[in-house]
């Protein structure tokens, strides 16, 4: 039989007999690449025997045919220009002008001032998307919907605060802001108390978690929910203690330098033994530095994220966490059976 490596079916005649069949090509892309299936774990393994990924050698990762980057305004390609900085970027936009693609220039300039009034003024446009960290990425989607021309919308936010630096939480404030005043409706789920402040209407749901929860408990302003006897009332006005005395270390972790993404030649020096907190603001490199090449170079390391939880459909946090084999044992015990047979599989 000779193989099709074409994508499209074809047919064909051995020993007298019609048939239909697919090409290896057409199959292999279909059962690895088209059906998603590169995107799980199993995919990614399985296409590593398979693919390479690298730098295009003819517009060295541009993504533009030559055609393309031939077209210019003044020095700058469409690729120059999604490879400047958002900031430098903005100041190029105010040398064009052509009176003609006025009303464009301006949609343009205004995406890019939410951008750099958000904190993203350090950010690349052609940056791709699975790099960003979760507060980048939010912060992306809000300035997508600032600048539409719909009104009456609800927006909801699932706690927008987080991996913000102090100083950028107040730039979140004032896009939420803009968001209610076009004449939408703002719904925020959050625990951050500046985000809290500046909320027209609270609602605080308890009185505490699980069975203990599921209740609204207060409904008002931030100067009515300082007054109530709600545990957020209560902690909105309580201050931590800063500690007094602290661990030393003389033995250290320390990786090779790095330049990946916003990196800039630096390398991570951490105490053995020690609680470190990396700190900084948004954007400045926290996680492509820890997530990304120190957990990396240090493979020993346990790294416990947001990810959801589990490896199959079956998993939940008795498996997880191991607690399910000794609930496992102890029926087994008690009633004198195998602990195989109180398994999920079983």
């Amino acid at each position: 039989m000779v193989y099709c490596k074409s994508e499209k079916m074809k047919s064909s005649i051995i020993e007298g007999t019609n048939f239909t069949y697919e090409g290896l090509v057409e199959r292999f892309l279909r059962q690895n690449i088209r059906g998603g299936e590169e995107k799980t774990d199993t995919g990614k393994k399985r296409m590593t025997k398979f693919a390479v990924e690298k730098t295009c050698d003819c517009c060295n990762g541009k993504r533009y045919n030559e055609s393309i980057l031939e077209s210019k305004i003044g020095t700058y390609s469409i690729a120059d220009v999604c490879d400047l900085q958002i900031d430098e970027l903005l100041n190029w936009t105010y040398t064009i002008t052509d009176p003609k693609i006025e009303p464009v220039i301006q949609n343009i300039q205004a995406r890019l001032k939410d951008l750099i009034d958000i904190g993203l003024d350090y950010m690349f446009l052609n940056r791709e998307t699975t790099t960003l960290s979760g507060g980048e990425s939010q912060r992306v989607k809000m300035v997508k919907h600032l600048l539409s021309n719909l009104t009456d919308v609800i927006y909801i936010f699932d706690e927008p605060s987080i991996g913000l630096h102090p100083r950028d939480v107040h730039r979140l404030n004032e896009l939420l802001i803009k968001l209610r005043d076009k004449g939408n409706t703002v719904l925020v789920v959050e625990h951050d108390p500046d985000v809290i402040k500046i909320a027209d209407y609270i609602i605080d749901m308890g009185p505490k978690a699980g069975s203990s929860g599921g209740k609204i408990v207060f409904e008002g302003t931030y100067e009515q929910l300082l007054e109530s006897d709600t545990l957020t009332g209560q902690f909105l006005l309580r201050k931590m203690p800063i500690k007094q005395n602290v661990r030393v270390s003389n033995e250290f972790y320390e990786t090779s330098k790095s330049s990946l993404h916003n990196l800039k030649g630096v390398s991570l020096r951490i105490p053995k033994g020690i609680f470190t907190v990396i700190s900084g603001v948004a954007g400045s490199g926290k996680s492509t530095l820890v997530n990304q090449v120190f957990a990396k170079e240090f493979d020993q390391a346990i790294v416990i994220d947001q990810s959801p939880v589990g490896a199959n459909l079956r998993s939940n946090p008795a498996t997880y966490t191991g607690i399910m084999d000794g609930i496992r044992k102890l029926f087994a015990t008690h009633n004198g059976v195998d602990s195989s047979i109180f398994s999920y599989n079983s």
